[in-house]
């Protein structure tokens, strides 16, 4: 007799999902035909973190709710669990979505500095730098307006 691969049924939200948001994914029905038992599963998310899970320190797969936070949007990551069964290790189920890239903040904190109105140059030119990059790289430029 052949063996047969185990599947397990995925469901994740939200999707799409934003950048630094968290997304959750829900481990569903495990189906391994034949008399095998699942023994360890792992999840690979998609944008190189993984976890990895064996059935006897962490519970059976199903119905387990994982969590995971996308640093970088602007894709669409394929989540592929895996299962372990007495045969060997299977790519058992897999899920895609996609993550929005969101346009980056800044949160400015520190001593509030006197702001001369007449002022008609850039602030770089004293030193301040008035660029900085966000998680994936791309140069920000600051443009500080003062208004009374």
């Amino acid at each position: 007799m052949n063996n047969l691969a185990p599947t397990i049924d995925l469901q994740g939200m939200p999707d799409p999902v934003n950048e630094g948001d968290v997304f959750t994914l829900t481990l569903g029905n495990v189906i391994d035909p034949g008399n095998d038992t699942v023994t360890a599963y792992s999840v690979a998310w998609g944008d190189g973190a993984a976890e990895n899970f064996t059935v006897a320190a962490d519970g059976v797969p199903t119905g387990r709710v994982l969590t995971h936070m996308y640093a970088d949007g602007g894709a669409a990551p394929l989540i592929l669990v895996t299962l372990t069964d007495e045969d060997g290790t299977f790519d058992a189920g897999s899920l895609s979505h996609t993550v929005n890239n969101v346009p980056p903040t800044i949160a400015l904190q520190g001593a509030t500095l006197p702001v001369n109105p007449d002022l008609k140059r850039p602030f770089g030119r004293f030193g301040l730098d008035n660029t900085v990059l966000d998680a994936s790289g791309q140069l920000i430029l600051l443009r500080i307006v003062a208004r009374n």
